[in-house]
């Protein structure tokens, strides 16, 4: 049986907005103000006809006459509030809007285009239309709709066919299947699957526009000349930039000059080199030096670029992580889901529109930052959400220490937050780098590298001078990738990695901070950030997971080490 739920407050103020156009429009008739009105008292004289949707109503003028059609429907109705589309008598619809989470509007009965409580069990997957996946029913249960047929597994609320054979490009566009290529390079090597254009038809038109960088598909839609840039798919010309500078890069390959021996560059300038073994576990010191011997397992390291490899059947957009038990969480930026290495998904959150990072907590919560309402929210493995932060412009970027305190980049206020998810408390430790997005920690958590999406290509280091202390955050990293930089992580070696949206790339950089950084992934497409295996669930501690934004899937990279230690699992 449904139940009536509370009124809806996206219809009143949809019928708010409706009330107060009308009473506008009344007085520009009345003064004389506006044009298409009646040219005396009483109705339309000129037969106006209300054209409308939710909250803009204008009257047209029409040549012939006739009498206003007055509506008879609307949100609000005898205390009732209204949800979805409805007939407002007059030929029109209204959109009354959604239900509030949790909340189902009816379809049909006499509590048709009303908010009502959902019924329990099975029933509430019929009565959400879904196929699999879970949902919260009317007894605050959340039940498992499905299971998929053979053949077909659970994409968000539906069944769909699962990848093809060893042979098939299906679901596979941009990777490769076992025995052959599902991306446009393939057209020149020959080892296309046979059902390669019938499956990914769009990869034949994936260059239109595009004169360089990643196609979207797997492959490059060109390279640029040496002397010019690869911006956003366009080429551009590389000017140097040396005016001021006495080394370093001069931005297009090449050199603004050499520092003497015993001498280091920074931002363009030499100094006398200090060694640095701040956030390097081994390796040279920047001076000549060591820093100490490299464990074994760092000669592992493969060099770029590397392989990309689309994991079938599981979904991420914007940030993914894994949590104790071997699931990964990712997004369709609607719905948050679990996915298990095999490619089954379940639902975590319904109805949560959000882009942006997400990472667990030791105790298994999940920390979301929910851009679209500038919150950040604290999810149990239940599924409970709690509000941890309230008020921010952008929460994009996330990392967690040791601790399992949080770190957000607030990319709209230049804002980096420490904040405590259980207690809901927060603090600001730096403002110093602007649009903040990219974050993570050394690999012995002494220093907090964060990065900008505002075409500075600068990694910036933030010291940890003791639990809740910093310093001033200073350069890292310098001319690194187009300066539109995304999501960061550190292997246990201490090199950073960071992908570069504006190149669709994942650059290395090494121990110190360069200066040679190294292209991992080339031609990824939108890869906006990354997380490593633990070795649980299928998930290789020696290789990466990134997301595909656009074409939410995620996919494996083999790199030959493990992450830093994470806090989890």
């Amino acid at each position: 049986m449904l139940s009536r739920a509370p009124k809806h407050e996206a219809a009143s103020e949809a019928r708010m907005n409706i009330r107060s156009h009308i009473l506008y429009t009344t007085i520009l008739c009345l003064t004389g103000l506006t044009i298409g009105c009646a040219s005396s008292g009483g109705d339309n004289a000129e037969g106006g006809e209300w054209n409308r949707d939710a909250t803009d109503w204008a009257l047209d003028v029409q040549e012939d006459s006739g009498p206003r059609c007055e509506p008879t429907q609307f949100c609000t109705s005898e205390d009732v509030e209204q949800c979805g589309e409805i007939d407002d008598g007059c030929g029109g619809t209204l959109d009354c809007g959604e239900c509030p989470d949790g909340l189902l509007c009816a379809k049909e009965g006499e509590e048709a285009h009303t908010c009502v409580t959902p019924p329990c069990g099975r029933e509430a997957c019929q009565a959400f239309e879904m196929e699999c996946g879970k949902v919260l029913d009317g007894c605050n249960e959340f039940i498992e709709c499905g299971p998929c047929p053979n053949g077909m597994t659970c994409s968000i609320t539906t069944c769909i066919m699962v990848a093809g054979g060893p042979d098939s490009c299906r679901l596979q566009c941009g990777g490769r299947a076992e025995n052959c290529e599902c991306t446009t390079a393939c057209l020149e090597t020959g080892d296309c699957c046979e059902d390669f254009l019938d499956e990914c038809p769009s990869c034949a038109t994936a260059c239109d526009d595009k004169e360089c960088g990643a196609d979207g598909c797997g492959g490059s839609c060109g390279e640029c000349a040496f002397d010019e840039l690869c911006t956003f798919n366009q080429c551009a010309p590389c000017v140097p930039q040396c005016d001021g500078l006495t080394c370093g890069s001069n931005g297009c390959s090449g050199s603004c000059g050499e520092c003497p021996e015993g001498e280091a560059c920074s931002e363009g300038e030499c100094f006398e080199c200090i060694p640095n073994c701040e956030g390097k576990p081994c390796g040279p010191d920047g001076c000549g030096g060591s820093c100490g011997d490299c464990d074994p397992v760092c000669a592992n390291l493969l060099p770029g670029p590397l392989p990309l490899k689309v994991l079938p059947g599981l979904i991420a957009s914007e940030d993914l992580d894994i949590n104790a038990e071997g699931m990964l969480v990712g997004s369709n930026d609607k719905t948050i889901f679990l996915n298990s290495y095999e490619g089954s998904t379940t639902i975590l959150v319904p109805n949560i529109d959000f882009r942006a990072g997400m990472r667990f907590i030791p105790g298994g919560d999940l920390i979301v930052n929910k851009d679209t309402t500038g919150q950040v929210l604290r999810v149990e493995p239940d599924g409970t959400t709690h509000t941890v932060v309230n008020g921010l412009s952008y929460p994009n970027g996330m990392t967690v220490d040791m601790e399992g305190f949080v770190y957000v980049t607030d990319q709209g206020t230049n804002k980096v937050l420490r904040i405590d998810p259980i207690a809901e408390e927060y603090e600001v430790i730096t403002t110093a780098v602007g649009s903040p997005n990219g974050i993570t920690f050394s690999v012995d958590y002494k220093l907090l590298f964060i990065a900008g999406f505002n075409g500075d290509p600068t990694v910036y280091a933030l010291p940890v001078e003791a639990p809740g202390v910093f310093g001033e955050a200073f350069p890292y990293a310098t001319n690194v990738g187009t300066g539109a930089l995304d999501g960061m992580g550190v292997d246990i070696c201490g090199n950073l990695y960071i992908a570069d949206y504006g190149a669709s790339q994942l650059l290395r950089i090494p121990p110190g901070g360069g200066p040679n950084n190294e292209v991992v992934i080339q031609n990824g497409g939108y890869m906006p950030n990354l997380q490593w295996g633990q070795g649980i669930g299928g998930w290789d501690s020696l290789s990466i997971y990134l997301p595909e934004g656009w074409a939410k899937q995620v996919r494996e990279v083999y790199l030959g080490v493990p992450s830093k230690p994470l806090p989890i699992p």
